[in-house]
């Protein structure tokens, strides 16, 4: 999308610069797997990038396990950022700046 596209060089220089692992989850449909993959490696980002290249229908139960008490409608892009100990630290929703990145990551190195 639009928002993901414009906020993702923030985001990838924002865990390149905290020495954050990026993992990136496209949910894109079969037709614009493809894109998508090319996006990415366009932008340097192939290790840890999971693409819905088999076009499968989005899951929601995919959200609500990450955010318990969202409903189903879910805007994108969404950012979750979690500790080294896999905690959910911090969900971001919408376009984000460097800042916003840079202060999520250092909340979420800190966390424990």
């Amino acid at each position: 999308c639009g928002p993901c596209k414009a906020e993702f060089p923030e985001l990838v220089a924002s865990a390149k610069s905290k020495g954050a692992d990026l993992v990136t989850v496209a949910f894109d449909d079969k037709a614009d797997a493809k894109r998508a993959s090319e996006f990415l490696g366009q932008k340097g980002q192939t290790t840890f990038a999971f693409i819905n290249r088999q076009g499968t229908d989005f899951d929601p139960g995919y959200i609500k396990w990450l955010e318990p008490g969202q409903n189903g409608d879910v805007a994108i892009p969404r950012t979750y950022v979690f500790s080294r100990s896999g905690k959910l630290v911090k969900t971001l929703v919408g376009g984000q700046s460097a800042a916003a990145f840079a202060a999520a990551i250092d909340a979420a190195q800190k966390a424990k």
